[in-house]
């Protein structure tokens, strides 16, 4: 669990972001009026918790086949979430509105 237990984060991620045990994991949540990054310590604690979350996961899933199913059909068209190896925060040197008024 991320952001004080708010945001349940998947046990694959850390693995998906090229993250090792003692690492740094950097988060950047990006909101309508701002985006933040944060920055979580990897630890053995993290991970053996993520891997008891994952593991009640599996073993308990309170969701009828119909629910499991319209949720995986979100999951399948969602475009806001996802875990990038490499993020550029520099300003670009062409804003997008000058991009989209030049095409």
């Amino acid at each position: 669990m991320l952001a004080g237990g708010a945001v349940a984060l998947t046990h694959m991620a850390p693995h998906w972001a090229d993250v090792s045990l003692y690492d740094t994991l950097d988060v950047l949540w990006i909101f309508d009026d701002e985006s933040v990054v944060s920055q979580y310590y990897f630890s053995d604690d993290l991970n053996e918790s993520m891997m008891v979350t994952n593991g009640i996961e599996d073993d308990h899933n309170p969701l009828t086949q119909e629910e499991v199913k319209a949720w995986q059909k979100v999951a399948a068209e969602a475009s806001h979430i996802g875990v990038f190896e490499v993020v550029d925060l520099t300003t670009p040197k062409t804003s997008f509105l000058e991009i989209a008024s030049a095409a």
